[in-house]
């Protein structure tokens, strides 16, 4: 099993996110699902990480539901994850990974 790990680029994305999507649905409900939505699909990198491409230099992409973007790469060493980044994706990500 993998360890996972966040850097703080990954906590503040999350926060831009949640905070976006409250600012225009006012639910908390709405934000708390998407939320666990995307830590879910981070936290089942444990299992099996190769298992998305990978995207340029080592770093892989999860596509969530069409609409958020998670890049993170593998170290099998130290059997880590680490997420890298999280985008909209509607952002324009490809000048910043």
């Amino acid at each position: 099993m993998y360890k996972i790990k966040l850097l703080t680029e990954t906590k503040s994305d999350l926060n831009i996110i949640t905070d976006f999507i409250y600012s225009y649905t006012f639910s908390s409900e709405i934000v708390d699902n998407i939320y666990k939505d995307i830590v879910s699909w981070i936290y089942s990198l444990q299992i099996f990480p190769h298992r998305f491409k990978e995207y340029k230099n080592n770093i892989r992409v999860i596509i969530i539901r069409w609409k958020y973007k998670v890049f993170y790469w593998v170290n099998e060493e130290s059997k880590t994850v680490t997420v890298y980044r999280i985008f909209s994706s509607l952002q324009n990500y490809e000048n910043i990974i």
